[in-house]
C-alpha cells in the first residue's frame, strides 16, 4: 500500500504535501552536522529526555530521533488545523537587543501543564500575524496554551503563561527597545504584581539601591543586572526605533524630574494600568511611594525628590491635592493644604531662621487672612496680621 495510500490521507494532493516535507527534512540533516545539537531550542528539545547512553555520541543520536518523532508528530497536528503554520526546526528568532538583556537576567523559572490529549509541546511556528511561537499548545482549540515562548512581530519576546492564544498568568516580557516587565498577566495585559523596567542611560541604580526601592533579593538582582545591559550602544545608537523609541529620547534630553520620566515601577497593575500601591523610580533617582489610580499618582504617598525634597501627603491626578508636609534640605517645611499641585487653603510655613507664616493659600502664594512671624535684630519675635493678596500685605488687621 505504500506510506502515501488513501487510507492514510483523504486525497493525493496531501500524500504529495507529506512526500516534500520528507525531503526537506532529508535536507536538513544533509546540510547539519550529525553531532551539532546547539541550534535547537534547549527549552523544547530537551524536557521529558532521559534517556542516558554510554557515549556523548549516542546521546546526541538519541536526541536527533527523538526530535524527528516530535517534529513529524506536530507536521501531522498542523496540517489539521484551520489556519495553517510554518514549523521552524529550531528555537524563534531574537533580536540583539532583547538577547542583550536576556543574556544577564536570572533565568524565569515556570512549570508547564503536563501534556495530555489536549495539550501537547510542539515546535517552533510561525504564525499568521507574523510572531513566532514555540510551546505548548490545545489541539482542540489549536491556540498556544500552557507555557511558551513567543516573538511578536515588533520583536517583543515573551516568556510564560498562555491562555486561549494571550499571555495570561505569570510571564517575561522584553521589548527591542529596552522595556522589561516581569509579573502576572490577565487577559494579555498587565493585571497583579509586576516590575517595569525601561532603559536610561545614566540609569540612576546607587540612588535606588541606597535607598531599600526593592523588598526582595531577586528584585534587586534582576535590577542591577538590567542597569549594566541598558547602558550599550543598542539602545541609545539610533539602532531600534519603536513605539517608545522617541519617548526615551525625549527622556533623556530633559534630565530634571519629570513626571512621566521614570524608569522604574514595581508594585500593583490592574487593565494593564498601575492600579493600587506601589513604587516608581524617576530618571534622576526621585522616588515615589504610595497609591496608584489608573497610572496616576493618587491617594497616600510619599514622593522624595534626589536633591532632598520631600512630601508626605495626599495626591490626585499625580498632583499634590490634599493635606500634606512638604520639607526641605535647608530646613523650611510646609504643613497644610494643597490644590491641583499648589498650597492652597490653610497652612503653615516655616523658614530655617524662625521666620513663620500661618494662615490662608493660594495657588501657591500667601492669600487670605494670615500672621506672618518675623524675628527682629534683637531676637524678639514680631507678629505681623494681615491681609495678603498674592504673597504681598495688603491690609493690616489690628
Amino acid at each position: 500500500m505504500g506510506n502515501y495510500c488513501s487510507c492514510i490521507f483523504d486525497n493525493g494532493q496531501d500524500g504529495r504535501i507529506q512526500e516534500i516535507e520528507d525531503v526537506k527534512r532529508e535536507r536538513v540533516k544533509i546540510q547539519a552536522d550529525p553531532l551539532d545539537i546547539e541550534p535547537m531550542s534547549v527549552y523544547i528539545y530537551s524536557l521529558n529526555t532521559q534517556t542516558i547512553m554510554p557515549s556523548d555520541t549516542s546521546l546526541k543520536s538519541s536526541i536527533r530521533k527523538l526530535i524527528a518523532t516530535k517534529y513529524l508528530k506536530a507536521v501531522k497536528i498542523f496540517q489539521g488545523f484551520a489556519v495553517k503554520h510554518s514549523i521552524l526546526y529550531g528555537p524563534p528568532p531574537t533580536c540583539e537587543q532583547v538577547l542583550e538583556i536576556e543574556r544577564v537576567l536570572p533565568q524565569i523559572t515556570l512549570t508547564a501543564l503536563k501534556n495530555s490529549e489536549n495539550v501537547m509541546l510542539m515546535p517552533t511556528v510561525k504564525i499568521r500575524h507574523g510572531g513566532y511561537y514555540e510551546g505548548q499548545w490545545n489541539v482542540y482549540t489549536e491556540q498556544p496554551e500552557g507555557f511558551g515562548i513567543m516573538v511578536y512581530e515588533d520583536d517583543t519576546k515573551y516568556v510564560g503563561s498562555f491562555k486561549n492564544g494571550i499571555r495570561d498568568g505569570y510571564g517575561r516580557m522584553i521589548k527591542a527597545d529596552g522595556v522589561f516587565y516581569e509579573g502576572s498577566f490577565k487577559n494579555d495585559i498587565f493585571t497583579g504584581k509586576g516590575i517595569l523596567l525601561k532603559p536610561y542611560k545614566e540609569f540612576p541604580l546607587n540612588k535606588i539601591v541606597g535607598r531599600d526601592f526593592f523588598t526582595t533579593e531577586w528584585e534587586t538582582t534582576v535590577l542591577e543586572k538590567y542597569a549594566k545591559a541598558v547602558k550599550s550602544g543598542l539602545f541609545y545608537g539610533n539602532c531600534y526605533s519603536g513605539r517608545y523609541g522617541e519617548d526615551n529620547q525625549e527622556a533623556q534630553k530633559n534630565t530634571e524630574s519629570t513626571w512621566q520620566g521614570y524608569v522604574l515601577y514595581s508594585g500593583n497593575y490592574f487593565k494593564g494600568l498601575k492600579h493600587g500601591k506601589g513604587m516608581m523610580c524617576f530618571n534622576d533617582g526621585s522616588i515615589y511611594n504610595g497609591e496608584f489610580v489608573e497610572n496616576m499618582m493618587d491617594g497616600n504617598g510619599v514622593f522624595e525628590w534626589a536633591d532632598g525634597k520631600k512630601y508626605i501627603g495626599n495626591w490626585k491626578a499625580s498632583r499634590l491635592h490634599g493635606e500634606g508636609i512638604y520639607t526641605w534640605p535647608d530646613g523650611r517645611e510646609y504643613k497644610g493644604c494643597y490644590a491641583n499641585g499648589y498650597r492652597d487653603g490653610y497652612g503653615m510655613f516655616k523658614w530655617p531662621d524662625g521666620k513663620n507664616y500661618v494662615g490662608e493659600w493660594l495657588n501657591g502664594n500667601m492669600h487670605g487672612v494670615g500672621t506672618l512671624t518675623i524675628i527682629d535684630k534683637n531676637g524678639k519675635k514680631c507678629f505681623i496680621k494681615a491681609i495678603w493678596e498674592d504673597g504681598k500685605k495688603k491690609k493690616l488687621i489690628n
